[in-house]
């Protein structure tokens, strides 16, 4: 007999060619792969560019719409502002008596037009009330106030659509005597 090769046994050209083929498979593999990815990091440019963008519009419209309430604003304000203006010019600058009066129907309409575009008054001046640190401050540093404390409103506090921009400034209340019997 002879020497025979098994059946199952392949050249070293064969394992070659295999390994080359799959070597091929995997290049092409390789390169759909980054296909796909070039693809795709084209797709997230974009999608990050139309954010940008729509980022740019949103906080331009945004601006906008605050600088036409701010105008609207000014514009409501303006004709208080250049009287009480004028009355400064009048007084400092020329001499000239200034009605309190008049002083305070401009100041008057100041607030009025501050608190129709959000400003808001936090107590009124001499009102008593239970002391509240969120809304209230004592107006001597001197002065220790404990919460729910009975004080007196000494200036009013400002808010801006319930936000508090400027706590009241309170003292300590004094209690009023009975009155006497006859």
């Amino acid at each position: 007999m002879g020497s025979s090769k098994p059946a199952s046994k392949k050249t070293p050209s064969a394992d070659l060619d295999l390994a080359n083929a799959r070597i091929r498979e995997l290049d092409i593999e390789l390169q759909s792969a980054r296909l796909e990815f070039e693809e795709e990091r084209k797709v997230h440019s974009r999608i990050m560019q139309d954010f940008t963008n729509y980022k740019s519009k949103s906080e331009t419209a945004t601006n906008e719409q605050i600088d036409r309430q701010l105008e609207k604003m000014f514009l409501d304000i303006s004709g208080s502002v250049s009287q009480l203006m004028t009355q400064d010019y009048l007084l400092n600058k020329n001499g000239k008596p200034v009605q309190t009066k008049d002083v305070l129907n401009v100041s008057t309409s100041i607030v009025k037009t501050l608190s129709r575009h959000g400003m808001e008054t936090v107590g009124k001046v001499g009102e008593e009330t239970q002391f509240d640190l969120n809304s209230h401050e004592p107006i001597s540093v001197d002065e220790a106030i404990s919460a729910n404390e009975r004080v007196t409103i000494r200036m009013i506090g400002i808010a801006f659509k319930g936000k508090i921009l400027r706590r009241a400034s309170v003292s300590k209340s004094v209690p009023t005597p009975p009155p006497e019997a006859k």
